[in-house]
């Protein structure tokens, strides 16, 4: 497990370890907590996740808002259809935007790795909802 919970990592930082991260093959865990991703930092993990094979488990839950935006959902959402070994990720409060969670909702369908994933202070609207009770309904996999 890697934890930079609360280090005051800036993007050079983050652009470091993400690069660090697409090719490790050790590190299962990676708990990025109240790191302000926008969407620049979106787009390093979303390039993190399409390559590493071994990272299960990724949190970013924020205890307050960032802004990972539409533009940093979509890119994550795009990853993680493809990411065959990310079982729980946690993007608590990391202001998605409506398109970032509509395509989330679409990626799931296309992942059957994910199990957990928590979404808490995204401000899911009606149609995100349907979007994502839709894909639950369809999804083989349980998602707690």
């Amino acid at each position: 497990m890697l934890s930079v919970k609360s280090c005051g990592l800036e993007e050079g930082g983050g652009r470091a370890l993400a690069e660090g991260l697409r090719l490790n093959t050790t590190i299962t865990t990676l708990d990025l907590g109240n790191y302000n991703l926008e969407e620049g930092g979106g787009r390093l993990l979303a390039q993190t996740l399409r390559l590493n094979t071994t990272l299960a488990s990724l949190s970013n839950r924020l205890g307050r808002r960032s802004e990972l935006g539409e533009g940093g959902g979509r890119l994550l959402a795009e990853a993680l259809s493809l990411n065959t070994t990310v079982t729980s990720l946690n993007l608590g409060s990391n202001g998605l935007g409506e398109g970032g969670r509509r395509t989330l909702a679409e990626a799931l369908r296309l992942n059957a790795a994910l199990t957990s994933l928590e979404l808490r202070g995204n401000g899911l609207g009606e149609g995100e909802g349907r979007a994502l009770a839709e894909t639950l309904r369809l999804k083989t996999t349980v998602l707690t």
